[in-house]
Order: C-alpha cells, then sequence, then structure tokens
C-alpha cells in the first residue's frame, strides 16, 4: 500500500566529511556548501553527493535512497563496507549509529531528521498550489486631510508561504508527548532540529510512500518549492504549539500543523 504526501527536507552547510569506503578515503562534498538530504539538483543533494563518492571507491552498482518508510538505505550489487571516522555528521544526518561491514545493503536505523512527512499534502494559505507563495512589501503609509494618503516601499517584496497539514497521526507528531525527548521522524523532532534553528528547507510535493523498508519511495523529478526559513520575525513562532486537531483536544491522537515560511535565496 502506497500513498501520495509532501515532504519538508532540510539542509546543514558543509564542506567535506571523508569516511573510508572499501578502504580508501572517500570524501563527501556539498560544491555549493550545504546539502540537502535530497534534493531535485544533484550538488545540492547528500544522497547523491554519497553515491559519488560510493562509486569512486569502488562500490559496484551503488544505490542510495529514502524508502518508502523513511529510512536511508545503501545498496550494491556486492558486499562493501564504510567506516565513518571521527567525525560523524554525515553519519548521523543519514540515520545510522555506526560503520556498515558485511553486507550489500545497509538500511538505517534511524530516520533522518532532515526529513519530515505528514502523511499527507500540505494546504498552502496564502498562495495557490505549486507556488512559493505571496509578495509581503516593507512599506509605510500616511493619510492626510481629505484621504491623500503617502505610501513608501522599501526594497523588494518578501515571499511568505503558510503551509498547513490537518489530523497529522500522533505517530508523525509527537509519538510519546508525556516525555520530553522526541524521535528523527515526528513533527515536533523536526521543530526542535531543523526548523527552529534556522535551517534552510524546501517542500516536495506528491511525493509517493508506503510501508515498505526496502523499496525507494518515489520522489524523483517531484516539484521542489522554496527554498525557505521558518518565519521566526514572529515571536510567536518560537515556542513550540502542540495543536490537537479539532474533536480530538482531550485525547493525544490526532494533530494539525501549521508551518510559517520565508522563501529565501538557495545556495550557490
Amino acid at each position: 500500500m502506497t500513498w501520495r504526501t509532501d515532504w519538508i527536507v532540510s539542509s546543514r552547510e558543509w564542506t567535506t566529511e571523508t569516511p573510508t569506503i572499501e578502504g580508501s578515503p572517500a570524501p563527501v562534498t556539498a560544491p555549493a556548501g550545504a546539502l540537502y538530504l535530497i534534493h531535485p539538483t544533484t550538488t545540492l543533494d547528500m544522497l547523491q553527493r554519497l553515491l559519488v563518492a560510493m562509486a569512486g571507491a569502488g562500490v559496484l552498482d551503488p544505490f542510495a535512497f529514502v524508502t518508502e518508510d523513511r529510512h536511508v538505505r545503501l545498496t550494491s550489487s556486492a558486499t562493501f563496507t564504510i567506516v565513518w571516522g571521527a567525525a560523524t555528521t554525515l553519519r548521523d544526518l543519514l540515520g545510522f549509529t555506526g560503520d556498515l561491514a558485511g553486507s550489500a545493503a545497509y538500511t538505517a536505523p534511524l530516520r533522518s531528521t532532515l526529513l519530515w512527512s505528514p502523511a499527507k499534502r500540505f494546504t498552502p494559505e496564502l498562495a495557490p498550489l505549486d507556488t512559493h507563495g505571496a509578495p509581503v512589501f516593507d512599506m509605510s503609509a500616511t493619510f492626510g486631510p481629505q484621504g491623500f494618503s503617502t505610501v513608501r516601499i522599501e526594497g523588494s517584496p518578501t515571499t511568505k508561504q503558510t503551509y498547513t497539514a490537518r489530523h497529522v497521526a500522533i505517530e508523525r507528531y509527537w509519538d510519546k508527548p508525556s516525555k520530553p525527548g522526541c524521535g528523527p521522524g515526528e513533527y515536533a523532532c523536526f521543530w526542535f532540529a531543523e526548523l527552529a534553528s534556522n535551517q534552510k528547507w524546501i517542500l516536495m510535493r506528491e511525493v509517493i510512500e508506503g510501508a515498505s523498508a526496502t523499496n525507494s519511495a518515489q520522489y524523483s523529478g517531484k516539484i521542489g518549492l522554496g527554498p525557505y526559513h521558518y518565519d521566526l520575525t514572529d515571536r510567536k513562532q518560537r515556542t513550540f504549539k502542540l495543536r490537537r486537531a479539532q474533536g480530538f483536544e482531550t485525547v493525544e491522537k490526532l494533530y494539525d500543523v501549521t508551518i510559517a515560511a520565508i522563501q529565501t535565496d538557495e545556495y550557490q
């Protein structure tokens, strides 16, 4: 069984990290100075950059992808090894917890903190589907006698959007809200690790995901909107809000998510 959803994919500023793949140093580089977990542009795609490093180290028929159930999976037509080394940022962002050896396929035990899926499509509130958002002008206006007005506009408009997903299941939102911690793949964890820390992110529309732990989710060629920053200019956005869905206010079951976004420039 599969279904359509939107994905929010976050990024990290990056220089180079060099795991040892098949016994050889294999730099994973970011030509633009940052990488998203996945991205329509290969030079901004962390999995594609890792794939380049795997191929360069001699891994046969390498493949790096996100499964239907949202775990990173690395495969080859033969057994291969990856030793992450002292620097573990890449390993941690992919969701792995240790070195990889003795197999031709590895699935990360944890979901990446760089990805969140509500298991449904977002509703944009400020502009139509598949547009980045609506322009907001930095302006001042004064009104004088007889209704005369003076309007002053400063610079170019800012593009803003608000994305809403309603009735998000508890396992996608905050599986155990009575506890202080949250898990990768849950909205609460994504908010703390990515949105509140002002990372750049994109919205990927109409991704097909499902229950398979081995098949790739269908995200290649999907529309990517953004990049965005979470709108922290509004002080009310700086506090995590647990919003139970209407009709479910007294139980921990379904939640509403609203994400205020400001479009920003892409990494160059």
